[in-house]
C-alpha cells in the first residue's frame, strides 16, 4: 500500500502508537484547541488533515518533552 498524503487525527494516533508512542486522540484535540498540537496542511469539511511526517514529528516532540520532564 502506499504512503498516505494527509492523514486525519485518528489516523495519525494510529500511525503513533504503530511506532510505540503513547498518544491518545483526546491529547492531540487539547494540544490542538491550546495551539500547540500538529500544524495542519488543510481543512476537509468539519476536520482538519495533517501530512504524515508533521503529525510524527509532533508525536516524536511530545515524547520526549514528557521523558524530560520525568
Amino acid at each position: 500500500m502506499s504512503k498516505p498524503t494527509f492523514v486525519t487525527r485518528r489516523e495519525g494516533v494510529k500511525m503513533a502508537r504503530e511506532r510505540g508512542i503513547p498518544l491518545t486522540i483526546g491529547r492531540v484535540n487539547k494540544d490542538s484547541m491550546l495551539g500547540c498540537g500538529p500544524a495542519p496542511a488543510g481543512r476537509y469539511g468539519p476536520g482538519y488533515l495533517y501530512t504524515p511526517e508533521e503529525f510524527l514529528r509532533y508525536a516524536i516532540d511530545r515524547l520526549l518533552s514528557i521523558q524530560w520532564k520525568n
